[in-house]
């Protein structure tokens, strides 16, 4: 005799596999029209884009467009070389104030009975120094004079180069020096010097890639 319990066991578990089995084909196909609309859309998207590109590839090609680039390339080209010629000027506006605070400290130091003839500025190996040439009617005017400009923040140490005694002509005794003043940063020669260069070099090297 079939035991009741164990055909209606048997038939629960296929409802379940049937049940399953529906759950699974229907996941797979729901699977499968999202698949199908994602490749849609992308598709979609892709077309789209291109079509985009195309459009900018037309206008690129319009004759104002092309006019307008070759403006944009060519102010290009001048402000990299007017870039250098405008540090060139910032330079030589900035060592024109530097030399008026040293002619202005210069000035002010020179004390009563010292005078100054000659003034002149030149590069050297270490730098940059100035010459001064000047009367003093003692050399302790001359050493306080040196002292007053070695305070000075732009003045490196002073050298007394020569000390010759002399008549005036209102027959009293007159100390002709010469001394020079290193200065710890040059002013305007090496820095223009360098600028100038580089601004050479990017133009021959704009030059050549014209060519």
């Amino acid at each position: 005799m079939i035991d009741i319990n164990l055909i209606a066991t048997r038939r629960a578990q296929r409802q379940r596999a049937i049940a399953l089995m529906r759950l699974a084909f229907y996941g797979l196909l729901g699977l499968g029209v999202v698949l199908v609309l994602l490749y849609f859309w992308m598709t979609f998207e892709i077309n789209y884009v291109q079509a985009r590109i195309q459009d900018a590839e037309a206008s690129l090609q319009d004759p104002v467009v092309q006019e307008n680039i070759k403006q944009i390339n060519t102010l290009d080209s001048q402000i990299a070389i007017l870039g250098p010629k405008v540090k060139v000027l910032k330079k030589v506006h900035d060592s024109e104030s530097r030399w008026i605070e040293v002619v202005r400290d210069i000035g002010a130091a020179v004390p009563a009975n010292v005078g100054i003839t000659a003034f002149t500025s030149r590069r050297v190996d270490r730098g940059q120094q100035i010459s001064l040439s000047g009367a003093a009617a003692s050399q302790s005017l001359i050493g306080a004079y040196m002292l007053a400009v070695q305070g000075d923040a732009w003045a490196g140490p002073l050298q007394l180069v020569q000390a010759d005694t002399s008549r005036s002509a209102k027959n009293s005794n007159l100390v002709n020096f010469e001394l020079t003043i290193p200065l710890k940063e040059p002013i305007g020669v090496e820095s223009l010097t360098k600028v100038s260069s580089d601004s050479a070099e990017q133009s021959g090297d704009a030059n050549d890639k014209s060519k």
